[in-house]
């Protein structure tokens, strides 16, 4: 049973930073108004969450084993270390390395080659999750993944954008806050929960800057 919880523990762990990690390369979209408050703090964070996601889900991997044996001691069986080696577990894990590595490579970039190579390492990493889970053994696999893939992206968008889009409006000018929340707004449907959320804690930080938003909205 612990070991159940450490495994789960790590692999809630990994999965926040993997998705704060993606929110922050979809965050530095094109088109995105210059931040020079923030956008070195979100680089660095955006890398940190990156290899400390890559870190935390070997680790939780390496517990496969251990899972499957009952007991911590099961991670050093060779036998056991084999079969998950030669599972879809493996697979995910070695998808969602190359992803995040180049989600670091793109971090340090700026530019066209940061969104270029960040969006493709967000897309191997989510692509990861296709290979595990309840859409991996449905005979309707071909029509459930996207669907996942879908859903996975509207969480990646909103949930990494969480972060930045507070440091965002504590650090930089109204006006240039107004129009990274009009931006991402355009970017996704009126309704959803997220941009309400972000319309409301923008208002409740910077009044000046939402109203600029408000102002805005007919504008995407």
């Amino acid at each position: 049973m612990a070991i159940d919880i450490l495994s789960v523990s790590l692999r809630a762990l990994g999965l926040v930073a993997l998705f704060q990690a993606g929110g922050i390369v979809l965050f530095f979209a094109p088109g995105q108004p210059q931040l020079p408050a923030t956008e070195p703090a979100l680089r660095r964070i955006g890398i940190l969450s990156a290899l400390l996601a890559a870190i935390v889900l070997a680790a939780q991997y390496a517990l496969e084993a251990a899972r499957m044996s009952g007991e911590l001691g099961g991670a050093l069986d060779p036998a056991l270390q084999g079969v998950v080696l030669r599972s879809a577990v493996s697979v995910t894990l070695s998808w969602r390395v190359l992803g995040l590595s180049l989600i670091v490579a793109a971090l340090r970039r700026r530019g066209a080659e940061r969104s270029i190579a960040g969006t493709i390492g967000v897309v191997i990493v989510l692509a990861s999750f296709t290979f595990v889970g309840h859409t991996a053994n449905s005979a309707q696999r071909w029509l459930l993944n996207p669907v996942l893939l879908a859903h996975l992206c509207v969480v990646a968008f909103w949930f990494g954008a969480l972060v930045p889009l507070y440091l965002v409006s504590a650090h930089e000018p109204a006006e240039t806050s107004a129009r990274v929340v009009s931006a991402r707004s355009c970017c996704s449907p009126r309704s959803t929960g997220g941009d309400w959320g972000l319309r409301s804690g923008l208002a409740a930080r910077r009044p000046g800057a939402a109203s600029a938003r408000w102002s805005q909205r007919n504008t995407c």
